[in-house]
């Protein structure tokens, strides 16, 4: 019983400020929610990195990790898919993160403003996005072959590492 309660609290702490301030702490952030997501969940959930990646700051680590959680959580609850694939490559100052599903895709109306207007997720991925000066895409992939047209979602978001971010809280 306590080792259940001091597992929870655990988690509460995590979830509160998931990323450590110390050098690859996205990376771990980032590999514990695949972890965290694989072992309560249907969805085999994996994280991908070449090499260490790391970040300007606490604040951006936390930003990202806030953003890939929305999407995993999403694919998880939405897309009617097995597999959520997180990624994190640095390609000299810029610093993609990617999580894709093998879903059903977005509704086509899904990326209108009115959609964006209702569902608070999408909006808080793409402020969050803006917040630290990132690029943010979603869109589904496309596969001919498959009734629906679609072969899942992916969620993109490129950052120049060399940004400044505006002080926000996170």
């Amino acid at each position: 019983l306590i080792r259940d309660a001091q597992y929870k609290m655990r988690g509460l702490a995590r979830g509160l400020f998931p990323v450590e301030i110390f050098a690859h702490g996205l990376m771990s952030a980032l590999e514990d929610l695949a972890n965290t997501i694989r072992a309560s969940r249907q969805v085999e959930c994996t994280f991908h990195s070449e090499g260490s990646v790391d970040v300007d700051s606490n604040e951006v680590a936390t930003h990202l990790f806030r953003i890939a959680q929305e999407a995993t959580n999403n694919a998880v609850k939405h897309s009617g898919g097995k597999h959520v694939r997180i990624s994190l490559i640095g390609k000299g100052p810029r610093l993609v993160l990617t999580i894709q599903d093998d879903g059903e895709g977005l509704p086509p109306d899904a990326l209108n403003q009115s959609s964006l207007s209702s569902g608070m997720g999408l909006r808080t991925m793409k402020y969050r996005a803006s917040v630290v000066g990132a690029d943010f895409t979603i869109r589904s992939v496309k596969e001919p072959s498959n009734p629906n047209g679609s072969r899942g979602t992916i969620v993109r978001c490129v950052y120049q590492r060399d940004r400044q971010t505006e002080s926000c809280p996170s």
